[in-house]
């Protein structure tokens, strides 16, 4: 599962094989899934950070698109969030000074 989004009282899964449409709260679904493998960057979409492949940005209008092609959007407050996960995903490991 690569994200996750709301569907008036359904959720779609996005996998990397296909889409599956479950009558589940969104809320419900973003609790159990935390904040360790992804985050929430939308009152209605849940995204796996391994599964971003790139930011894009208009104006004031954040996307992100993820490997699978899927582009979803990013809402004002998330923003930040969204930059400082990318950043640290390919910052990779760092060498220790001599």
């Amino acid at each position: 599962m690569h994200a996750v989004s709301a569907e008036q009282h359904y959720i779609n899964v996005h996998t990397p094989a296909q889409d599956y449409m479950v009558l589940y709260r969104f809320s419900d679904a973003v609790s159990e899934l935390g904040n360790t493998v992804g985050l929430r960057v939308h009152r209605s979409h849940w995204i796996r950070k391994s599964a971003i492949a790139e930011i894009k940005t208009d104006a004031k209008k954040m996307i992100v698109r993820l490997h699978s092609g899927l582009e979803v959007p990013v809402s004002q407050p998330y923003q930040a969030l969204v930059r400082q996960t990318v950043e640290t995903l390919t910052a990779g490991p760092r060498a220790e000074p001599d």
